[in-house]
């Protein structure tokens, strides 16, 4: 039995035998629930052992798919004898439409010679996951150590070892929140999605919940579809529906709760507020879906700040922030920090500004001491102030993945989403991280769940690139970049990681064939580097006066260790690019010395071929394997 924390219990001791000392016990005796005994334990042998369960799982696996049980009979024991005189019926026989292959696999879990079954759960894991379509959630886990995830739904959040199960999904209850109507202003959009948004995370940790991310729902905005459509799509029961308008100092906002099955209206409720509540209206409308669907509206609802001002200002920074590069990100601390001003208690708040100020730290070089200190500060603070909200934990991650403190990063994430875990930017920097230090398809799978909990975000995609590249998927590589190249909203990510992986790839014409023209902006931009690789790459030439900017720029005093170690690897793929093998290795030193953990680009990168016969390297690659390891234990819980 698996405890709501995570604790495993083992039950029914009266049908257990012990492996060790009076092994004889249960000698003769058969021993254990007929319908799903195995042939050997109605025989009452001696030397049961695990294979017993897998011929009960196969028998379960046949009444799941059927319905039925594969042996009937008067009485229990004449089920159990039942299956010394024949071989198991054949799933299909019930089921026609199922596979061959699913049909062998059960059969082979219920052979009557043990020594005809699969040996080991994990290997009935393997062969049904390889039978798993694509959508199809299926129980299993891959035999190696690290553990990779189980096939989901697309937008599901997969099982981790950071994220301790906090309820049972068996009973739970499916629900998709679709986006809601603004009945003001265009200009006060922002305000229903941040409401759609929090009411989405607010459900999802709603004990009997199952809540479908905003990225599968997203498609519906600004739509007037029938329930029944979105259930069929989504696979729910249930779907929210709702509008919000705002008025001068006043708020109303509308919900309502839509059967899938019929169309049929079940429950609304209209909210007015000032709104100055706005953070606490999806808290309530919370708590009533829940007790109109009858389940546990276990969260906590939060102190809102009494100034409606304040409110806005965080919204519109959420906005901002949302764009992750540049003159986006000041605006987003501005505004944070004059929501701050007005409200400096509230948790949301000071977790949002937080993040803002760590993103910026991550970019400037001016003032980058000051907003340090400010970014852990205030990081610690909304940890101290609200220990339940992901947000928090978040900001405290980011604060210390750019500080260069990966494996308390990694901690804090396994926090976050315990939380919350469908928090997408939470997936988003774990995988980043798991990129450099972990099994590279495990990082895939991570980064591809930031992006459909929320494909709004960059970051994941072009990370996700970079993996497939370090694996030689070139043709994988193209297409992600050629993805990323169809988002107006952020030419800069797609740029820069198209001219970064042109120098790894044996073509580079084929990843520049399509690239656009675009204007180097300020001096010190990404697109000064792009632009250095480009001519590097057509004209054959290291642009010495740019490399230098570059390394000069990766020694600003204050500069976050995580982005000085960045332009120094980005530096040495340059150099090493043009075969300078001995100022490569010397810049790849000084980047290990800062406190470089990404062992995969050290182990995998083309580009440091070269560097990887000079004597130095194998010192540094010792150390960062180190590092990463230290990393990989706070993954997995060790």
């Amino acid at each position: 039995m698996l405890a709501r924390d995570g604790r495993v219990v083992i039950t029914d001791f009266g049908v257990a035998r012990t492996s060790a000392g009076n092994a004889n016990a249960t000698v003769g005796v058969a021993v254990g629930t007929p319908a799903y005994m195995a042939p050997e334990q109605v025989r009452g042998a001696a030397d049961v052992d695990a294979r017993a369960d897998i011929y009960a799982l196969g028998v379960m696996l046949f009444e799941m798919l059927t319905g039925e049980l594969p042996y009937k009979g008067d009485s229990p024991f004449v089920v159990a004898m039942a299956r010394l005189e024949g071989e198991p019926p054949d799933v299909r026989s019930f089921r026609p439409e199922l596979s061959p292959a699913l049909a062998a696999t059960i059969r082979r879990c219920m052979a009557r010679d043990r020594a005809e079954r699969f040996a080991r759960a994990e290997d009935v894991a393997t062969a049904l996951s390889a039978l798993a379509p694509t959508g199809l959630s299926v129980m299993a886990k891959a035999a190696h150590s690290t553990g990779a995830f189980a096939q989901t739904l697309p937008g599901e959040v997969p099982a981790s070892p950071l994220v301790t199960p906090t309820q049972s999904s068996e009973f739970a209850k499916t629900v998709a929140v679709l986006p809601f109507r603004n009945g003001g202003p265009p200009d006060d959009d922002y305000i229903a999605e941040g409401l759609t948004e929090d009411l989405i995370d607010t459900l999802s940790m709603t004990r009997g919940l199952r809540v479908r991310p905003r990225a599968l729902v997203a498609r519906f905005s600004g739509q007037n579809v029938d329930p029944r459509r979105v259930g069929e799509e989504l696979a729910v029961q249930v779907v929210v529906d709702g509008s919000v308008r705002r008025r001068g100092d006043s708020l109303r906002v509308a919900a309502r709760l839509l059967s899938v099955s019929d169309g049929f209206q079940l429950w609304a409720r209209r909210f007015d507020r000032p709104a100055a509540d706005l953070l606490v209206v999806s808290d309530e409308a919370a708590a009533a879906i829940a007790e109109a669907l009858t389940v546990d509206a276990n969260a906590q609802q939060r102190h809102a700040p009494s100034d409606p001002v304040a409110i806005d200002l965080y919204l519109r920074a959420r906005a901002e922030l949302r764009q992750s590069w540049g003159d986006a990100v000041e605006r987003a601390v501005g505004l944070f920090r004059q929501a701050r001003e007005r409200a400096p208690g509230d948790p949301t708040i000071v977790a949002g500004y937080a993040s803002a100020l760590a993103r910026s730290w991550f970019f400037k070089s001016e003032q980058a001491p000051e907003l340090a200190a400010e970014a852990r500060s205030v990081a610690e603070r909304a940890v101290a102030e609200a220990p339940g909200s992901g947000e928090a934990w978040l900001a405290l991650a980011s604060v210390r993945s750019i500080e260069g403190r990966a494996p308390e990063a990694v901690r804090a994430l396994g926090t976050a989403l315990s939380h919350a875990p469908a928090l997408a930017e939470a997936h988003e920097l774990l995988g980043a991280l798991q990129l450099e230090t972990d099994r590279l398809p495990d990082a895939i799978h991570r980064l591809e769940t930031a992006t459909r909990l929320d494909p709004s975000l960059r970051r994941p995609r072009v990370d996700i690139a970079r993996a497939y590249a370090l694996l030689g998927e070139w043709d994988k590589v193209k297409s992600q970049l050629d993805e990323l190249a169809k988002d107006e909203s952020d030419v800069v990510s797609g740029v820069v990681m198209r001219t970064r992986l042109a120098l790894w790839s044996p073509d580079p014409q084929i990843l520049l064939a399509d690239l656009r023209e675009f204007e180097v902006g300020p001096i010190g931009s990404p697109t000064l580097y792009a632009k250095l690789v480009r001519d590097m790459i057509e004209h054959d030439k290291v642009p010495m006066d740019q490399t230098e900017y570059i390394i000069r720029a990766a020694e600003e005093p204050g500069r976050a260790v995580r982005f000085q170690t960045l332009l120094l690897q980005l530096a040495t793929e340059v150099l090493a690019y043009a075969c300078e093998v001995d100022p490569a290795m010397y810049l790849l030193e000084r980047a290990v010395a800062l406190g470089l953990i990404d062992n995969n680009w050290l182990e995998l990168c083309p580009l440091l071929e070269p560097l990887r016969s000079d004597p130095r390297f194998a010192a540094v690659h010792e150390l960062v394997a180190a590092r990463a390891a230290e990393v990989t234990a706070a993954l997995h819980g060790r």
